[in-house]
């Protein structure tokens, strides 16, 4: 995946998204604005297309996956290390942890 990171990272740095650094919060905001997004769409289908864009509850979710990789590609964070080391701990965590 550190490898998809660095793709995703660099075609965001080349639409701009990095040119002017933000603030840690401002990246967060981002992210959750796309959540936000996804949540809009709850109810649609999960994709189809405004002419050639892509849209639904699922395109907008991908949303954020690109902005959290982007932003380790930006951090400089290793995602599979990361990745890992968070799956195996959920394995650990008890049944209905998040009460879902």
């Amino acid at each position: 995946m550190n490898d998809l990171v660095a793709e995703v990272y660099q075609s965001a740095v080349s639409k701009g998204l990095w040119s002017e650094v933000s603030s840690a919060k401002e990246i967060h905001d981002c992210i959750s604005q796309e959540l936000e997004e996804a949540t809009y769409e709850i109810g649609s289908p999960d994709l189809y297309f405004d002419g050639d864009i892509p849209k639904g509850e699922a395109v907008e979710l991908m949303d954020v996956v690109l902005m959290v990789m982007s932003y380790y590609g930006y951090k400089g964070w290793d995602f599979d290390k990361i990745f890992k080391l968070k799956h195996d701990y959920n394995q650990t965590r008890s049944y209905k942890h998040l009460g879902v």
